[in-house]
């Protein structure tokens, strides 16, 4: 519980830092370190995260390049830090899901990070070895079903929705 309350405080962290961006009235955002081009200037965030077409058309495949190609570490040393780099790689003012084990252990967790425009999402899954998180999945979803949670089971990697019901099964990388 204590991670899932860290992790959403990263969050509001992040959006109020895009909220303040959008709300100086610019017709660009930064993306790590990147510029894009939006549709149009926001004067309000709740504007521009509610507009569908936010993203300037010329952009949109660029974003979504630059969403799933982003770069994720192996191995994050807290959970701070790898909060904070899929926090960085969630385009601003789209969404990402926290998933977990359905059991409320600890061992696994992951983040699907919605894919603007794209009917997408980018999902990444970390087991904890100690206080370590190290990588053991990353993928795109093509499809609109929701993930929550991930467990392992005979040698795989099963996601599945909020009534449990079964997304996806990847085998486990060895």
């Amino acid at each position: 519980m204590k991670h899932d309350r860290l992790i959403l405080l990263v969050l509001l962290v992040l959006s109020a830092a895009c909220r303040h961006q959008v709300e100086q009235g610019s017709n660009e955002i930064d993306y790590r370190g990147e510029k894009i081009k939006l549709s149009k200037a926001y004067s309000d965030y709740d504007d521009y995260k509610e507009d569908p077409d936010n993203i300037h058309p010329s952009e949109t495949a660029r974003v979504q390049r630059l969403v799933i190609e982003a770069p994720i570490a192996k191995r994050f040393e807290s959970v701070e830090s790898l909060s904070q780099t899929m926090l960085e790689i969630a385009f601003p003012g789209y969404g990402s899901t926290l998933l977990s084990e359905k059991d409320g252990t600890d061992r696994l967790t992951g983040f699907c990070v919605e894919i603007p425009r794209a009917e997408k999402e980018r999902c990444v899954t970390f087991r904890k070895t100690g206080d370590a998180y190290e990588l053991i999945d990353d993928f795109v979803k093509d499809d609109d079903s929701i993930i929550f949670y991930v467990k392992e089971e005979n040698g795989s990697l099963v996601y599945s929705g909020g009534e449990g019901g079964r997304v996806v099964t990847r085998p486990l990388r060895q």
